[in-house]
């Protein structure tokens, strides 16, 4: 109802920041406030002519997942939610939301795992931020976690200031040197393998290819462009220009 509304929008926005009032009007509302906290934000796929409008979308996931708190803010459906346990909260799995967000053709970005209350309007910003980036890869899911889309964020944020140029790793200009002298495929390995967080066998299954074929380009990659994959402040910077 519009009072409950209301005291989302105010929690949302961080307006309203002592835990007693909280507590008090989350009582008065009926909203169970517990150990764990999640945020999910959900928005119509824009590209999408036949897309819901807000406040059916709204609706529709008051019936889908009736344990969140749903309001609307800023154009966007924001969901709260809260457990004593945290497998409860795996919305990143959930069939009844995936199947929503499948058949709806609706974005549904979902925060981290939070304890306090007051917190919140963090952790709504980073359903925002999820709902609103694409993680890379050929397809893009319509459930996305921050955690899984953190890297692509963080290349967005660089790329909107500029940053390609100046945050540029001199050691991948010598991977592609080789892989257009060579026909080979090194930047495209060293991607897979970092974004596969350094397993050889997911790398191997991504990339289609026999496990020591990758641990021979892998050992290609380190003569060539002398990459320490133990170095992981390099790991993480060779990543982001990957995906820049």
């Amino acid at each position: 109802d519009a009072a409950t509304a209301f005291f989302m929008r105010a929690l949302l926005s961080g307006s309203l920041t002592d835990r007693q009032a909280i507590n008090q009007r989350a009582h008065t509302f009926h909203i169970g406030l517990h150990a764990y906290f999640l945020v999910c934000a959900a928005k119509p796929v824009a590209s999408d002519p036949q897309s819901l409008s807000a406040p059916y979308l709204e609706r529709q996931l008051r019936k889908a997942l009736p344990e969140g708190t749903w309001a609307r803010a800023d154009g966007v459906v924001v969901g709260l939610f809260s457990s004593d346990k945290k497998a409860r909260l795996d919305l990143a799995h959930d069939k009844r939301l995936l199947k929503f967000a499948a058949d709806n053709s609706v974005e549904i970005g979902l925060s981290d795992l939070y304890r306090d209350v007051v917190s919140t309007p963090f952790f709504h910003l980073q359903a925002i931020h999820a709902c609103n980036t694409s993680p890379g890869g050929k397809e893009t899911p319509n459930v996305k976690s921050f955690s899984e889309v953190f890297t692509a964020y963080v290349v967005d944020v660089l790329r909107k200031n500029d940053a390609d140029t100046t945050l540029m790793h001199p050691k991948l200009t010598a991977l592609q040197e080789y892989d257009q002298e060579h026909g080979a495929s090194l930047i495209e390995t060293l991607e897979a393998y970092l974004r596969m967080g350094k397993n050889a066998a997911h790398t191997a299954h991504l990339l289609n290819v026999h496990r020591n074929s990758l641990l021979y380009r892998l050992n290609r990659i380190r003569d060539i462009a002398d990459i320490d994959f133990d170095d992981g402040e390099e790991m993480l910077r060779l990543l982001l220009n990957l995906q820049m």
